[in-house]
């Protein structure tokens, strides 16, 4: 099972980071076509689609991952087809009524809730989104219960592929042209991403011939134990994803409020959300890909009653989570402004790398200690940490942004994720009693993440009188880099 999961979490990693360089030359390609303006405005659909998206597919395509793992450790081939048929077809169902809502409505939508009726067109584009993702999202978890990652890292790249060269081809044309550039045109990107994605997902599934002949039982059963799971996960992703959407709202609002003008306010979201925070994402790929792994391994082990080795996995999955976010916001914080600048010419998005950085270890645990919950079904537990999280952000947003500015956004995301890693290391420490040492985990991160720095530093002060400053912060980040991750493979030896 070990091997099973490093595998899979190098390979759906590998094609994460690879995702991530491509959209950062993505966002970089954006911002400057279409500005922070438009990069808001963008922004700020994300949490309707979270919204229809929470509703109709992420929680089955947890329930079909865990499911599916539980029939394959019994190589029973009826039991995972009938999850993954049932999962599509709940899904897709679910989705169409979210999609056709969020077209008809699109112009409510924008003007009442997102308070900008430029907002509306971009919401019909999207509205087209949300079935065929249902589509490449079940067939995913099913491939992600059998520990086979490479079905969802192939997808997620190639979707990225063509999603950043539709965009490049549209921009192109509408140059060339002489016609306006709108933030539409990185919908549509969306759009034929989803398609790419959710046609290769069908490529394999269809590959496997078993998949028309042997047929389906225990229906019934099984949308119940689908829903049993899927329900409490979308319910929670649903209330998240509405506050996700009052964020959206509030922070442009609470701006205003501190004396920003509108499109001030909304570019601010734009350098905040769609700038900085891909660059604090960026090392998530490794974790989240962690995360998509130990769910169905979690679950087999849950299925034994083996708690031990729950345990286990807590305990190195707290220590790499640590270790990677420590090292994350040292370098962060420190060439934090640089890289706002190098890659966005954006002085304001180096600043919130640079506040934001911090935010690293509590956000890289969040998700795989969520992922262990609901491994072990405790769904409805994650559910009202997440709801603590965004209620502490929400607060934040109204109560400190008027008062404080940006700052007071900054240190509400920080205090939402602290609260939420906190509450989950709480509960699995209750269940399965993980090892945990604060020299291990916490003071030698810290000090090897120093020695890193310094060396890093001192090598980009030495190259920089011959060589370009991208080119020196390249070398000083691999050389940085290099050290960390040795460390990391001699402490394996550890836990």
């Amino acid at each position: 099972m070990k091997n099973q999961i490093i595998k899979g979490t190098f390979i759906l990693s590998l094609s994460g980071i690879l995702t991530r360089i491509i959209g950062f030359y993505y966002r970089i390609f954006l911002s400057k076509t279409i500005g922070a303006n438009g990069m808001g405005l963008y922004q700020m659909i994300f949490p309707v689609f979270g919204l229809c998206y929470s509703f109709a597919v992420v929680g089955i395509q947890m329930a079909v991952s865990r499911y599916t793992a539980v029939y394959y450790s019994r190589q029973d081939k009826a039991g995972m087809y009938t999850v993954l048929k049932t999962g599509l077809l709940v899904s897709f169902f679910l989705s169409l009524i979210s999609s056709f809502f969020v077209f008809a409505f699109s112009d409510k939508i924008a003007l009442h809730i997102l308070d900008d009726s430029r907002c509306s067109e971009l919401l019909k584009i999207l509205s087209l989104t949300i079935p065929i993702g249902s589509v490449h999202s079940c067939i995913s978890g099913y491939y992600l219960g059998k520990k086979r990652a490479n079905v969802s890292a192939v997808s997620q790249l190639l979707e990225q592929l063509i999603r950043v060269g539709s965009v490049y081809v549209i921009a192109m044309v509408m140059v060339s042209s002489n016609m306006n550039i709108s933030p539409a045109i990185a919908v549509w990107g969306l759009v034929f991403g989803e398609i790419a994605s959710a046609l290769i997902c069908l490529c394999f599934v269809f590959s496997e011939k078993s998949f028309f002949t042997v047929k389906m039982k225990n229906t019934v059963h099984t949308v119940k134990d689908i829903f049993s799971m899927a329900y409490p996960i979308s319910l929670n992703k649903i209330i998240v994803s509405i506050l996700a959407a009052l964020e959206a709202v509030f922070i442009p609002l609470s701006l205003k409020k501190a004396g920003f003008s509108n499109n001030e306010a909304i570019s601010i979201y734009g350098i905040l959300m769609g700038m900085a925070m891909p660059f604090i994402l960026f090392p998530s790929t490794i974790t989240n890909s962690l995360s998509a792994m130990i769910l169905p391994s979690v679950a087999e082990s849950c299925a034994k009653g083996d708690y031990k080795d729950i345990g286990k996995t807590t305990s190195k999955v707290i220590k790499y989570c640590i270790s990677i976010g420590i090292f994350c916001s040292g370098y962060f914080y420190m060439y934090g402004e640089p890289l706002g600048i190098i890659f966005f010419d954006s002085p304001e998005a180096g600043a919130y790398i640079s506040t934001l950085a911090w935010i690293c270890p509590f956000l890289y645990l969040t998700a795989t200690l969520g992922s262990i919950l609901n491994g072990m079904g405790k769904t409805k537990t994650t559910f009202i940490h997440a709801l603590c999280e965004s209620a502490v952000k929400l607060l934040f947003i109204i109560f400190a942004i008027p008062v404080m500015g940006v700052k007071g956004c900054l240190i509400g995301i920080l205090a939402g994720h602290i609260v939420c890693s906190g509450l989950h290391a709480f509960v699995l420490y209750k269940e399965s009693r993980f090892y945990y040492n604060t020299f291990t985990f916490i003071i030698r991160p810290i000090f090897v993440t120093a020695i890193s720095l310094g060396i890093s530093l001192l090598l980009s002060y030495s190259l920089s009188s011959f060589l370009p400053y991208v080119i020196t912060l390249i070398l000083s980040f691999c050389a940085g880099g290099f050290i960390f991750l040795l460390y990391m493979l001699i402490d394996e030896k550890g836990i």
